[in-house]
């Protein structure tokens, strides 16, 4: 039985537990395979079971009239839940997820613009591309030395 139909039975309440039990092994290595992943940032049991517990929300929004696979559909929730597992427990210093992620685009811009133009981005430059003011660009610098520290 394929994942999609597994899926629809889940939804429509027929046998549940042992549908789900079947689309758990067949979505197993898959899960397993984006764990390790991020197998530096966290264990790999707690991001599989992260994933495993992604694809509730991933069966309640699948639709299968959208012609798409169940498994790239539940690869959004499945990654998502194992980065806000690590956001949130990654570290004994938290900063918001929001926080996280504008550090993230910080840091992928700088490494861009460094990889074109040979040099590190000015602040306005950094502030231009990402919509803020330079004020917001040093915040984010801030947060992004937090990150680095605590990594150590």
């Amino acid at each position: 039985m394929t994942k999609e139909q597994l899926v629809i039975r889940i939804k429509a309440g027929e046998n549940a537990d042992d549908n789900m039990e079947m689309l758990y092994s067949q979505v197993r290595s898959f899960i397993h395979a984006m764990a390790w992943k991020y197998r530096g940032s966290g264990e790999v049991d707690d991001l599989e079971q992260e994933g495993y517990l992604a694809l509730y929300p991933a069966i309640a929004g699948y639709d299968p009239d959208q012609n798409v696979k169940f498994l790239t559909y539940a690869e959004y929730w499945i990654r998502l839940y194992m980065k806000r597992y690590l956001q949130t427990n990654g570290s004994c210093l938290r900063l918001p997820v929001n926080c996280q992620e504008k550090v993230r685009q910080y840091e992928k811009f700088c490494t861009d613009f460094a990889e074109r133009e040979g040099r590190k981005p000015l602040e306005w430059e950094t502030a231009a591309y990402l919509g803020l003011n330079t004020d917001q660009v040093e915040d984010i610098k801030k947060n992004a030395c937090l990150i680095k520290l605590r990594s150590l």
